[in-house]
């Protein structure tokens, strides 16, 4: 990723660990990285007959039948079983379904072909059991080339990183559980600053002078001590006590 790209990446999870909606500036910055006829973000909330609001960029809004036939037809397409669980990396679908596989499909005769969306790109912003964020790009004529899906991953993980912890800020705050720094122990207030300014634990080890193995000790401790069970949420947690 370019300096000019990776600032443009950097400010729009600044935004959206801050709450600012973004997501028409995360898809010019994934078009003009990588380019795609369409791009799309899909908020769905998965069910025994799941639930979507969809955005376009690049074509028309969906049609009434279009949002008629999505959710019935969804659990068909194997590339949305591979989304919901699989690898949350950038992926393609032909990377789980071979082309000609999906078009015997129902969903690709009656919902992707009408829209020439042959080659479709997922980026998975957020996921849980019951809801998933997704952004896709894509195009009707040629898939996505491995340099690209790389590209794509790199723009992705720190939005995706910013997200879950605008989530567990959002959590703790709406918990009404106020956060008390005195509640960790030296050490592991110093590895839940560095963790909040977004290091890696082999970076807070270096910074520390210790390893990495006693980096995730003094981590588990801090999720113990705090109520948290991931970066992310501790990261909302020391913000949530005013320490950054």
């Amino acid at each position: 990723m370019d300096s000019v790209r990776a600032t443009q990446c950097a400010e729009i999870a600044h935004c959206v660990a801050a709450g600012v909606p973004v997501l028409d500036q995360l898809l010019i910055l994934l078009d003009r990285s990588v380019g795609a006829d369409v791009l799309s973000v899909s908020a769905l909330r998965l069910g025994e007959l799941p639930q979507s609001e969809v955005a376009l960029r690049g074509a028309s809004p969906m049609t009434e039948e279009e949002m008629r036939l999505w959710p019935q037809l969804l659990h068909t397409h194997p590339y949305a079983d591979h989304l919901q669980r699989g690898p949350q990396a950038a992926s393609r679908s032909t990377d789980v379904v071979p082309l000609r596989d999906l078009q015997r499909l129902d969903v690709y005769h009656l919902l992707l072909r009408p829209r020439r969306s042959t080659y479709q790109a997922g980026l998975l912003l957020e996921r849980t059991p019951t809801s998933m964020l997704l952004v896709s790009l894509w195009r009707p004529t040629r898939d996505f080339s491995d340099r690209e899906m790389e590209s794509l991953d790199e723009l992705r993980r720190p939005v995706a990183a910013a997200m879950a912890y605008r989530t567990a800020l959002d959590s703790l705050v709406a918990s009404g559980a106020p956060a008390d720094a005195t509640v960790l122990t030296t050490r592991q207030r110093q590895v839940a600053a560095l963790v909040a300014r977004g290091l890696t634990n082999d970076q807070v080890a270096r910074q520390l002078g210790i390893s990495p193995r006693t980096v995730r000790k003094h981590l588990e401790g801090a999720w113990a001590r705090t109520g948290t069970s991931s970066r992310a949420s501790l990261a909302a947690w020391w913000a949530g006590a005013g320490m950054t």
